[in-house]
């Protein structure tokens, strides 16, 4: 991957590219620890005409069920790393989104406005 300096992930501060790099560490961490994955992918999208950065992450592991994610399910969810990660895209002003399914893996998506 080529940044230029006029790339949008150049106009990231150091605490917008903290939030996002322990998303991606998180959404990592998860698919090596509960899916058995054999890949994992990590894609970086910029969309300079909408200024927004698109982070994908995707693994190819037994995925889960995908009721056991939603934002309501979530608040009351023990589940500190999924929480974190929506509170990190929150204070992004991000999206944060999420698939899964045995067939095809988990994928992350997680949209930032730069």
């Amino acid at each position: 991957m080529v940044i230029t300096e006029d790339g949008l992930l150049e106009k990231l501060n150091t605490e917008q590219k903290t939030h996002i790099y322990r998303i991606i560490q998180e959404a990592m961490t998860n698919a090596a620890k509960h899916a058995n994955p054999r890949e994992i992918n990590v894609v970086v999208r910029e969309e300079v005409s909408s200024n927004f950065i698109y982070f994908f992450i995707t693994d190819d592991g037994c995925g889960f069920e995908q009721q056991s994610f939603s934002p309501k399910k979530l608040e009351k969810s023990t589940k500190l790393g999924l929480k974190g990660m929506e509170s990190r895209a929150l204070l992004l002003k991000g999206n944060l989104s999420i698939s899964s399914d045995e067939e095809t893996g988990t994928h992350v998506k997680l949209s930032v406005p730069v």
